[in-house]
This record gives C-alpha cells, sequence and structure tokens, in this order.
C-alpha cells in the first residue's frame, strides 16, 4: 500500500514530484498536473479508506470505508433465500431504487457472505428481503460501519436511503 505524506509530494512550477527516501518516484510536467493530481486523491481516499477489523469471533472483516457519497454501489439488494418469492421482490426493490442509485443485487453463497462482500467494496447499505418481507412487506436494511440491522416498510425504503445518504 502507498500512503502519501506531506512531505513526499512537492508542488513546482514545472509539475508535481513525488519521492520516497531520497529517490524520485514521479515527476510530472504541467501538462500532466491535473490527471496526477487527481490519482493522488484517489489513493489518498481508497488508502484511509481500507480497514480491517477483528470481530468477537476471531475472524477478521475487511471494510472499504469509502464515504457513502464516493462509494460505487450505494445499496446492496440481497433476498435471503433463492425461493419463496423472495427474488421476485427483490427483484422490484431494485428496479425502483435503481433508477436513482447504483445498486448491486446478489443472491449467491450465505447471507453472511454476502455481507461480507458488500463490506469489502464499500457498499454502505443492504436490503435483506426475508420471510417477514413476504408477510408484512418490511425489509431489514444492515449499515457497513456499524453492522446494526432496522426493519423499515418497503414503502419508505427509497426516502430512508435518500436521508442516509444525504446526511452522511
Amino acid at each position: 500500500m502507498l500512503l502519501c505524506s506531506q512531505e513526499m509530494i512537492k508542488f513546482e512550477k514545472q509539475g508535481i514530484q513525488i519521492t520516497q527516501k531520497g529517490k524520485e518516484m514521479i515527476n510530472t510536467g504541467g501538462y500532466r498536473r491535473q490527471l496526477l493530481f487527481k490519482r493522488i486523491t484517489f489513493l489518498a481516499i481508497i488508502s484511509n479508506a481500507y480497514q480491517e477489523e477483528q470481530l468477537e469471533d476471531g475472524s477478521i472483516r475487511t471494510v472499504m470505508n469509502i464515504p457513502p457519497f464516493l462509494a460505487p454501489y450505494k445499496v446492496a439488494i440481497l433476498p435471503l433465500v433463492k425461493k419463496d418469492g423472495m427474488p421476485e421482490k427483490a427483484r422490484e426493490i431494485l428496479a425502483e431504487l435503481q433508477e436513482d442509485y447504483n445498486c448491486q443485487y446478489d443472491e449467491k453463497d450465505a447471507i453472511g457472505r454476502r455481507y461480507r462482500r458488500q463490506d469489502a467494496i464499500g457498499t454502505p447499505f443492504c436490503v435483506t428481503i426475508d420471510n417477514q418481507t413476504m408477510e408484512d412487506d418490511t425489509v431489514t436494511i444492515r449499515y457497513r460501519n456499524t453492522m446494526a440491522q432496522e426493519r423499515i416498510g418497503k414503502s419508505t425504503l427509497y426516502n430512508t436511503i435518500r436521508k442516509l445518504l444525504r446526511n452522511q
């Protein structure tokens, strides 16, 4: 992992110079200045967002703690199982949210593994469709940073996601 400190980056009229331990790594001219600045910014965000957390059971959880407005996917839609009408209900929710947000649909593997995959790519919210969804039209929303889960009505899901993305 490359971490850039203030001492390593030197802005000059001719370009940007990045050094590490006395040796020059990158030296750009003026025409590449903006491109390099974008790359350095991206690298800084990604290197700060990557985290590994030790869980209570001893396992390690990899999390890309990207701010929600920068996350490539805002919401993951996860049916608990591939039967009992859950995938169809999940695809309805996906169609509604996909109009305004980048969403990902995943029905492969156990729900815990799917949560971990979404944590690793930085998805801030996971919406789970389960047996209770089929009974009372509520869904479970899981928050990446705290792993907390909350039950909300399917009809209020869109507004809840919008508020969460706006406030964070």
